[in-house]
């Protein structure tokens, strides 16, 4: 009994010393756990994971594996040896945190995986280098890199005879999809920015963030690379948005496509700012969006949204389609989108026209852009042809200018019209007819009217 009292007696003098102490003196630890942003069906969630349930990393000079599970950059991280992903892998980078893989990732086979997520500023950055015949992330020599997808941070990933991120040399890179963040992958001697090395890059694709993928000797910049006997081939490659720029490397890869002697199949854009182009071989190059220099088969490419530059890798290559020197037609379904080139021909309100040297789908047509933020980079958009009208201004029989564009939009009354004088009049231009509406609501013709020189009775009113 008395040991109970002295007990309670402690326990309440514990209690009045801590009520004497001042606010602040005692804090309660809790974990807040750590957030990361995750791609759901279109848009950003956020998750948290708690301690226990995830590893920090940290500092190695050794090859490192991790295992499946989730993983957190919290801080400057180096990593000397190659990471080698086991399992289903999560990675986390904290804002402000920045982890450099010196040796790359290692992400293949069927059963492996990485996923990367960022947070709320997207400023963790990934470093990951690769100078012994692998790819910055995913395979090594001879084994392909895939399952791989990017959320968030800024990631670099860097191949020296392997790609970007993909395969390593003489391999493939598939499953490969960025959902957000600034990403740059660069082959600097042979593979793909993203895809293959060497072999196809197939599956990939780019829903958001900002993607900058360069590909050299012959490869494609997002796609396939070069191989004269063997797959270098890009297959189901889809664009839905973000701003993507791909070069493909010198001697004739696709921007996005195929390597050099092969095709690129199954090629999809649905939105997006999309800068494509194919890299040179003398007086052959790689398409912007398409085929590599003497693709061996047909490619197919389907274009529904988005904004569009494609740039041969020389003045003769085209820009969507197959490379130079190829034999073999492609199949170029184009159905909208805006695109930069400045020589477009202009369909009618019925259909037609062409961009890039492409007709238009059935049921389509080639429009002026009339859309004030982008008709300057953008000057022509492709449209369903029900949905357009046609705007005419005519001097007597004679077209000055033909627009088409959406129904609806605001236009600018055409400039002053200069005819000139001949032996019977002069003229001076006095404006249009019918009264010139800025909404183009229908179909219409616009003509020019003049008034007579000083001693031409019988001019124009």
């Amino acid at each position: 009994m008395k040991v109970k009292k002295k007990l309670l007696s402690l326990l309440i003098a514990a209690v009045m010393l801590i009520g004497m102490l001042p606010m602040g003196a005692v804090t309660v630890m809790a974990d807040d756990g750590v957030n990361y942003l995750y791609y759901d069906n279109g848009s950003f969630e956020t998750g948290t994971k708690y301690s226990g349930e995830y590893t920090v990393v940290k500092d190695s000079s050794t090859t490192v594996t991790w295992n499946a599970g989730w993983y957190v950059v919290k801080d400057t991280v180096t990593i000397s040896g190659r990471i080698t992903v086991n399992g289903a892998v999560y990675l986390i980078l904290a804002d402000g945190s920045s982890l450099t893989a010196s040796s790359g990732i290692t992400v293949s086979g069927t059963s492996n995986s990485l996923t990367i997520y960022g947070q709320e500023n997207n400023s963790g950055k990934l470093t990951a280098n690769e100078s012994n015949n692998s790819a910055g992330i995913g395979g090594t020599s001879g084994t392909s890199g895939n399952n791989i997808t990017i959320n968030g941070g800024i990631i670099t990933a860097t191949g020296n005879w392997g790609a970007g991120i993909g395969g390593g040399l003489g391999a493939a890179g598939s499953n490969i999809t960025i959902n957000g963040g600034t990403v740059t992958a660069t082959s600097v001697d042979g593979g793909a920015g993203i895809g293959g090395c060497n072999s196809y890059g197939s599956n990939i694709t780019i829903n958001g963030g900002t993607v900058i993928a360069n590909g050299s000797g012959g490869s494609a910049g997002i796609g396939g690379s070069r191989n004269s006997s063997g797959n270098g081939y890009a297959e189901n490659i889809k664009i839905t948005g973000g701003t993507v720029k791909a070069t493909g490397g010198s001697g004739g890869g696709a921007g996005i496509g195929g390597g050099s002697y092969r095709s690129g199949k199954n090629i999809t854009i649905e939105g997006g700012t999309v800068e494509a182009t194919g890299g040179g071989d003398g007086n052959n190059g790689g398409a912007g969006i398409g085929g590599g220099v003497y693709s061996n088969a047909s490619s197919s490419v389907e274009i529904s949204s988005g904004y569009i530059t494609a740039i041969g890798g020389t003045t003769s290559t085209n820009a969507i389609g197959n490379g130079s020197s190829s034999s073999y037609s492609s199949t170029i379904t184009i159905t909208g989108g805006y695109y930069a080139d400045t020589e477009a021909t202009v369909g009618t309100s019925t259909e037609g026209g062409e961009v890039y040297d492409v007709t238009v789908a059935s049921g389509y047509s080639v429009c002026n852009n009339t859309e004030d933020a982008s008709k300057a980079d953008y000057p022509y958009v492709v449209l369903d042809s029900a949905n357009t009208v046609t705007i005419k201004w005519m001097d007597d029989d004679t077209v000055i200018d033909t627009q088409v564009v959406k129904t609806g939009s605001t236009i600018t009354e055409h400039a002053a019209y200069n005819k000139a004088d001949d032996d019977t009049y002069s003229y001076t231009f006095t404006g249009w007819t019918p009264t010139f509406s800025s909404t183009a609501s229908a179909d219409a013709t616009y003509t020019a009217q003049y008034t007579g020189g000083d001693s031409h009775s019988g001019n124009r009113l």
